[in-house]
């Protein structure tokens, strides 16, 4: 699925992307983003690995902006994790 979200992501790219030449990673990053804030949370650990994969590969600094995605999902886990431990003994 890894490689689906960064195919589907380049198959509809913004109007004022140049389509007929090789995508620039400036390009490539914005729709990627765009493609992590989905609501399908399996979805959207692919899109963050393969993000994650683009940055990484490029050297790309954008942890501000990766946070902002990060942080809401990992404290949704935590909160949820929580509950299920403390009232997984009272069911």
């Amino acid at each position: 699925m890894f490689w689906f979200v960064y195919r589907q992501a380049l198959q509809n790219p913004p109007a004022d992307i140049d389509t007929t030449e090789q995508p620039k990673v400036e390009d490539i990053v914005p729709i990627v983003f765009k493609e992590c804030k989905k609501e399908k949370i399996e979805y959207k650990i692919e899109a963050l690995k393969c993000l994650g994969a683009i940055l990484h590969a490029h050297h790309v600094d954008k942890f501000k902006e990766l946070t902002d995605i990060l942080f809401p999902i990992l404290r949704k886990v935590r909160i949820s994790g929580y509950y299920n431990f403390i009232f997984s003994g009272l069911l």
